[in-house]
C-alpha cells in the first residue's frame, strides 16, 4: 500500500502550501489579505469570505494551475516509484494531477495495471472496484480534474481546517479500503 503526501508533488515540480498560498494572494489582488499570504488555510479561509474570491474562485484557479501540463517539470521520480512494485492501492492528500501525468508516460504498470483515480467516496463502483487491470488511486483531498469536469458536482479540495474536518466523515468508505487494504500488507508512506 503506497501513501503519498505532499512531497511528491514537490518532487514533480509543484508549488509547496506557502508557495500556492502565494499564488493565490497574487491572483487575488486583494493587499488586505496579505498576513494570510503565506498560510494557504488561512488565505483560503479569508478567500471563502470574500464576495469575489469564493471557494467556486479557488477552485477554478487551482484547476486552472495544477490541470497545466507545463507546471509538472519532473515526472521521472514519480514514474520510477510506479514502477518501483507492484503496489496493492495507492492513497494520497494530494488532489494534483501528478500521478495521472506521470502514470500517461508508462506503458503499463507493473501487473499490466492502469491508474484509476478515484476522488468521490460516494462513487461506491469505482471506491469498492476490484479488478486485476486497474489501480485504485485513492484522493482523499479531492481532485482538480473533478473539479474541472463537474465544478458543481465534484468533491471539494481539501484546503481549510474545516474542510479537514468535514473530510474526514465524507471519506469513511476510503479509510475503510485504507483499514482493509493495509491488513496483511507493508504500507509505505512517501
Amino acid at each position: 500500500v503506497l501513501c503519498l503526501g505532499a512531497g511528491v508533488g514537490m518532487a514533480a515540480g509543484l508549488p509547496g502550501a506557502e508557495a500556492l498560498a502565494q499564488h493565490l494572494y497574487q491572483q487575488s489582488a486583494l493587499p488586505k489579505l496579505a498576513p494570510r499570504s503565506q498560510n494557504l488555510q488561512r488565505l483560503v479561509a479569508a478567500l471563502d469570505k470574500e464576495p469575489q474570491h469564493t471557494r467556486t474562485w479557488v477552485h477554478e484557479q487551482l484547476v486552472s494551475y495544477f490541470c497545466d501540463r507545463s507546471k509538472y517539470t519532473n515526472l521521472k521520480i514519480i514514474e520510477r516509484l510506479l514502477l518501483a512494485a507492484q503496489w496493492k492501492v495507492i492513497f494520497t492528500t494530494n488532489f494534483d494531477l501528478a500521478i495521472e501525468y506521470a502514470s500517461v508516460n508508462l506503458p503499463v504498470l507493473p501487473g499490466g495495471r492502469r491508474i484509476l483515480p478515484v476522488s468521490d467516496p460516494g462513487e461506491p463502483e469505482l471506491v469498492f472496484a476490484s479488478s486485476p487491470q486497474k489501480l485504485r488511486y485513492f484522493k482523499l483531498h479531492g481532485c482538480v480534474e473533478s473539479i474541472a469536469k463537474s465544478p458543481s458536482r465534484g468533491v471539494p479540495l481539501v484546503l481549510t481546517q474545516k474542510d479537514f474536518a468535514n473530510s474526514i466523515v465524507r471519506n469513511a468508505p476510503f479509510w475503510r479500503e485504507l483499514r482493509d487494504s493495509a491488513y496483511g500488507a507493508s504500507v509505505i508512506f512517501v
